[in-house]
């Protein structure tokens, strides 16, 4: 009796030692280096999104939550975000290093079958820009 005791406790607890998930150092989330760039190749200095228009989105396919990038300093900005598929589209205002501030839109990956892959530990994604008629 002691024995079947013993045994049946050594292999409830091999069980329960070995049923648990250890993390693999799998992340769930992705650092993303977004870099933005005009047709003419002129120098970002910061390029504010604007978030009041219905067609500016960094949205996950998957969960349907919406992000906010941040400002680009100098065409770029940096911003941590679950891993998944995403869909971006914006219209901005971007303020050159000459101080000029141009209306200017990104709609590169606006529709599920231009959807952005964002599956890395890192990423690394760059913007075309367009300029706006004014």
């Amino acid at each position: 009796m002691k024995t079947t005791y013993c045994s049946i406790l050594l292999v409830t607890a091999f069980l329960s030692l070995t049923s648990c998930k250890v993390d693999g150092g799998e992340n769930i989330y992705s650092e993303v280096d977004f870099s933005a760039c005009l047709p003419d190749d002129a120098q970002i200095a910061v390029l504010r999104i604007d978030y009041t228009l219905a067609g500016s989105f960094l949205r996950n396919i998957n969960t349907d939550y919406e992000y906010t990038l941040p400002a680009f300093i100098n065409g770029s900005c940096h911003i941590k975000l679950r891993k998944g598929i995403y869909l971006l589209s914006f219209d901005g205002d971007a303020t050159l290093a000459d101080g000029t501030v141009r209306r200017v839109r990104f709609a590169g990956h606006s529709v599920n079958r231009d959807a952005l892959p964002l599956t890395g530990d890192h990423e690394t994604v760059l913007l075309n820009l367009a300029y706006l008629q004014q």
